[in-house]
């Protein structure tokens, strides 16, 4: 007596696209810390990483190009990173 059988090591994956107000909870969350550290930690230039990541550090802003009210930011802040 004996057993047959089949083994695949391609397992599935499936992804679901976030839609309504999940979607919109995800993009309004402030984007957490230790992801902007991670980010600078694995190479990324930091300038760049807080231009794109973070809106003010200490009482410095950065500047927002959107449609809303753009403002130019404080001056200071491009440098914060920089050697």
């Amino acid at each position: 007596m004996g057993a047959t059988g089949l083994f695949w090591d391609k397992p599935t994956i499936t992804y679901r696209p976030l839609a309504g107000d999940q979607f919109t909870r995800s993009l309004m969350l402030p984007i957490p810390i230790p992801a902007v550290l991670y980010l600078i930690q694995r190479g990324y230039p930091t300038d760049l990483v807080l231009r794109i990541c973070v809106n003010g550090v200490n009482e410095l802003q950065n500047s927002y190009g959107g449609q809303g009210r753009p403002t130019t930011g404080d001056a200071k802040f491009g440098g914060i990173g920089r050697p």
